[in-house]
Parts: C-alpha cells; sequence; structure tokens
C-alpha cells in the first residue's frame, strides 16, 4: 500500500511538472470559430451584402440541414453571431471577424419592421421573410431581443471603426428601443398571480427576455448616453430587480422567475 501510494504520488508529481513546464496557452486558442464559420454563409439580399446562419448541421460531414417549416436561418441565430464576432473581433483585432460581424448585422436590419418589431425567419437565400410562422411572427418577443442586443454591441463597437455604419445601426436600434419604451408606459403598476406581486411592465412578461434587451440596451448606452436610453434602461431593470421570490432567508431564496404567466 505504502510504495502504491509513493507511485501515485510521483505520477502526480510528474503531472504537476509537465503542466507547470508547458507555455499558458493563449487566450486565442481557447476560442475554436471554425463551427459556427462553417454554419455562416454570404449571401446578397436586396443587393446588400449579409450573412446567414444556418440553423441545423448534421454529423458526419456536418453539412447544413434547413426546416422546411421555419426556415433556413433566424435573426435569433444571426444575431448572436453578430455580437461573437464583434466580441472577437475586439479581442483579436482580426478584421476578419469584423466583416463577418457586418455582414450579420445587415441581415438583422433586414428583418426589423418599420415599426421596431422583428421577423425572425427567412425562407431562401434571397431573403423571403417568413412572417407567419409560430417562431417568427412580427414581434417584440425574444428573437427581437436578441438584435436588439447585436444592434447595441454593433453601435458600441463600429463607433470606432466606422460611425456612419454606427449611425446606421443606432437608427435601427432607436426604432425598437422606441417600441419597447411604448411597452413601459404601465411603470409602477402590478399584477398579482397565485400570492404574489409582479410588476406589469416587464417586456413581453418574461424577465429572461427582457434582460437579453437589455444587455444590448446597456451596449447601446455606453455609446451613447442619452436621457431616453438611461430611462428605458431604470424601468427594464427595475421590473427584473423587483421580480423575485423570497428572501435570503425564505423559499426560494430570491429567485428571479423567467416568466411572469408561471412565478412558481
Amino acid at each position: 500500500m505504502r510504495m502504491r501510494s509513493l507511485l501515485l504520488g510521483l505520477v502526480l508529481l510528474g503531472l504537476v511538472s509537465s503542466i507547470s513546464a508547458q507555455d499558458n496557452p493563449s487566450a486565442s486558442d481557447l476560442v475554436n470559430l471554425d463551427h459556427l464559420l462553417q454554419l455562416t454563409e454570404p449571401v446578397t439580399i436586396d443587393g446588400r451584402d449579409m450573412a446567414i446562419v444556418h440553423i441545423y448541421s448534421e454529423y458526419p460531414d456536418y453539412e447544413w440541414v434547413d426546416d422546411a417549416d421555419e426556415g433556413i436561418s433566424a435573426v435569433d441565430d444571426v444575431a448572436r453571431a453578430a455580437v461573437v464576432y464583434l466580441w472577437e473581433y475586439e479581442r483579436t483585432g482580426d478584421e476578419a471577424l469584423l466583416v463577418q460581424a457586418w455582414r450579420c448585422l445587415n441581415f438583422v436590419m433586414y428583418m426589423q419592421a418599420d415599426d421596431g418589431e422583428f421577423y425572425n425567419f427567412v425562407f431562401t437565400r434571397e431573403g423571403e421573410i417568413n412572417e407567419r410562422g409560430g417562431t417568427s411572427y412580427k414581434s417584440l418577443g425574444w428573437w427581437a431581443m436578441r438584435a436588439l442586443w447585436a444592434l447595441g454591441e454593433g453601435v458600441r463597437v463600429f463607433d470606432t471603426v466606422d460611425p456612419g455604419y454606427a449611425d446606421e445601426l443606432a437608427a435601427a436600434y432607436q426604432r425598437t428601443e422606441a417600441a419597447i419604451a411604448a411597452s413601459l408606459s404601465n411603470y409602477g403598476q402590478y399584477t398579482t398571480l397565485h400570492g404574489f406581486e409582479i410588476p406589469a411592465w416587464i417586456p413581453a412578461s418574461e424577465p429572461d427576455i427582457a434582460a437579453i434587451g437589455l444587455l444590448g440596451m446597456s451596449a447601446y448606452y455606453a455609446a451613447r448616453p442619452n436621457d431616453a436610453s438611461a430611462d428605458a434602461i431604470t424601468k427594464v431593470a427595475d421590473a427584473l430587480a423587483e421580480y423575485r421570490l423570497g428572501t435570503d432567508s425564505e423559499y426560494p431564496f430570491g429567485m428571479h422567475p423567467s416568466n411572469a404567466n408561471a412565478p412558481g
């Protein structure tokens, strides 16, 4: 037993020594965008360069797989890809990633309606929008909040590299922020469900969705602070902060529900 313990100790010592001797991997080695880049396809819609992100791919060749009912790409995915490309551009300085973000952001703006709401899916590379699908109809739902996040981050990043394009993104962002602000007219009112008092002004009645929108609003405000954005941010944040159940000592101990229609 003592010999086995000694051998184990020597093995562990050798492993530690080996790990310590290795150079620490750089941050770039820890992020692999190959699969995301493989899903991202450049397209041209209405004469403008964009990108779509295919929703599925399958082993072993990871060829693109589309959905006949929903479509081939969704603003939900493209917006998140835009955020990844923007953050990686900032971290690495790789301008090819900035181009990918630019293409994705162009698609995000294409999917926006005049009232600031968003459609989600396109059926074709030519940009045929799925206007009636249960996961694609025009709304301020979760795909719109993803889009808002991408637009806010886009303004923040492009403000320093292409202010003119940042202005275009800002105009799209402001349409959606204005739509959200209009939905906050009941700020300070509450509803009661199952004995719980719930802020009635939570956007889309879903805190998890509102939180995503808040990421985009905060990114935009960091780049272009203004009173209107500050007011909307404060109201949404108040709703998220106030909708918690229990206390630090009472069940469920400050839980933040994800849905205002099912607080339990």
